[in-house]
């Protein structure tokens, strides 16, 4: 008996630009349902996509077919996981069932962390160092990020050992390289340009116009 194979596919936003549309709207009715709790539930919606889609396709597989029924979802996700969820996001994925757009949920995270970003006039700063950084040099980050930017940053941790040393900073889609990676990088490329110039300088100056 051959294994049976969920029909399944999770939407992008680059494959279909009226998703963003779409979880922009979606985003917008979560958090004005959260309230003033919005930055609990928007926590409970990443651990959602972190903790269970990310770490079981087979989930976000049956969440995403367009061949089982929302009502098999909808049961699926209260069965598994109603006891760990608040009810505004149970209630939330419960509306995302029934007009089956639980495929769409990381746009509409995604749509939702900008949303209240904006709104609590924070932004996400991600800052990726070669070594886990010590409480006191978070704490110089976080003291040097907010007296520069023009809003609270939520400062993101990312750790790449390829850095050597330094730091990369992103805010949105802006990305300030300050690594000793991209240092060596941009000295390497410096050299290499010298080293053209001189050959084709060397060919110039021996150049003869019956050699051309």
């Amino acid at each position: 008996m051959q294994s049976e194979t969920l029909e399944s596919h999770v939407p992008s936003v680059l494959e279909d630009p009226s998703i963003a549309s779409l979880a922009r709207v979606y985003s917008q009715a979560l958090l004005d349902a959260a309230g003033d709790q919005a930055e609990v539930v928007l926590g409970e919606l990443e651990s959602f996509i972190k903790d269970v889609l990310d770490q079981n396709r087979k989930v976000e597989a049956i969440l995403s077919s367009m061949v089982i029924p929302s009502e098999e979802k909808q049961a699926f996700l209260k069965t598994s996981l109603g006891h760990y969820m608040s009810p505004t996001f149970a209630n939330f994925l419960q509306v995302l069932g029934e007009r089956d757009r639980l495929g769409i949920l990381r746009p509409i995270y995604d749509a939702a962390r900008i949303l209240f970003e904006t709104r609590s006039g924070k932004r996400r700063v991600t800052v990726t160092l070669a070594t886990e950084p010590t409480d006191e040099l978070r704490q110089q980050i976080q003291n040097h990020l907010q007296g520069q930017l023009p809003f609270q940053p939520e400062i993101q941790y990312v750790i790449d050992e390829s850095l050597i040393g330094g730091m990369v900073l992103r805010i949105k889609d802006t990305v300030y390289d300050s690594s000793l990676r991209s240092r060596l990088a941009r000295i390497k490329e410096q050299v290499r340009q010298r080293y053209l110039y001189e050959i084709q300088s060397g060919r110039d100056r021996f150049s003869t116009p019956e050699g051309n």
